[in-house]
Order: C-alpha cells, then sequence, then structure tokens
C-alpha cells in the first residue's frame, strides 16, 4: 500500500498556476494544510487546484501550502481526517486555526474502513506532520493532553 505522502509549495498564485493539470490529485480527493508563521487553515477538497485559487484570494498570513494525498483516500475519508487534524492540531498549538468552527463535534458516520483510516493511516499522517514540523507534539502527547481534559471535566461535573 501507497503511504501517504505530503507535497508542499509556497502559497503564491505562480506556484498554484505550475501544478500540471494532468496530476491524478488535482480530481481526486485530498487533505491540506495552509500554514504561514501563527495561524494555518486545514480542508478537504476533489478539486485541489480551484480550491487554492479562492484561498489565495480569501486567505491572510498564509505562505505555504501543504497537499496531503494517498491512493485509497475517498471523500468520507478526507472529510473524517479534516476533522480529526483540526481537533489534533488545536490540541497541538503550534498555530492558531482559520477554521476552528468545524471542532464542535468529531463525530464522522460510518464508512469502509474507518478503522484503517482513524487508527493506523491518521498515525502516520500525523508522523509525518511531525517530522515536517508542520506540528510540534508527537501524537502520544496530543491524546494524553486530551484525556486528561476529560478527566478534569469528569471530577468538575
Amino acid at each position: 500500500m501507497e503511504a501517504i505522502e505530503i507535497l508542499t509549495w509556497p502559497f503564491i498564485q505562480e506556484s498554484i498556476n505550475q501544478i500540471n493539470n494532468k496530476e491524478q490529485y488535482l480530481n481526486y480527493p485530498v487533505i491540506y494544510v495552509l500554514n504561514g508563521n501563527k495561524e494555518a487553515y486545514i480542508g478537504e477538497t476533489v478539486y485541489f487546484k480551484n480550491r487554492m485559487k479562492a484561498h489565495l484570494k480569501a486567505r491572510k498570513n498564509i505562505n505555504q501550502v501543504n497537499l496531503i494525498k494517498h491512493e485509497h483516500f475517498n471523500r468520507s475519508a478526507t472529510f473524517h481526517l479534516e476533522t480529526k487534524l483540526i481537533n489534533y492540531f488545536l490540541g497541538d498549538e503550534k498555530y492558531t486555526l482559520q477554521n476552528k468552527s468545524k471542532t464542535a463535534s468529531d463525530f464522522t458516520h460510518n464508512y469502509y474502513n474507518k478503522p484503517y483510516y482513524d487508527q493506523q493511516l491518521f498515525k502516520e499522517l500525523w508522523q509525518k506532520l511531525h517530522e515536517q514540523k508542520l506540528v510540534d507534539n508527537e501524537l502520544h502527547v496530543i491524546e494524553l493532553k486530551k484525556h486528561l481534559q476529560t478527566y478534569i471535566v469528569q471530577k468538575i461535573i
């Protein structure tokens, strides 16, 4: 099985224009992280180039785009992983997220092979993000924070 791949470009019109229109990921489910020094935006799309052009007009304080692709991504998986990434990025605290509104619930519907994406593939993805310095903390640190917060809330109630 192919590994997760992260492609990185400067977040400028020229970089987006130079992407070959025959690239398979341009019409395939992908996840992306747009980041600057202090802020980031996490999204998913099946129309990567068009989505980036729209973001170029709307997103501020962003200077890099990171495309996350995998040969077995499907729309349900990328939606689920996008939501999970948003929640884990909040726990990592490296960036202020521009799209916090999607974090009210991390529930996603059931879909084929969901445990694989939720557990195995997400671990691989987070490790790659950590290696590329897009996140500060390893996965187990974020998960420990989440458990401690849940424990504290339960004790208060």
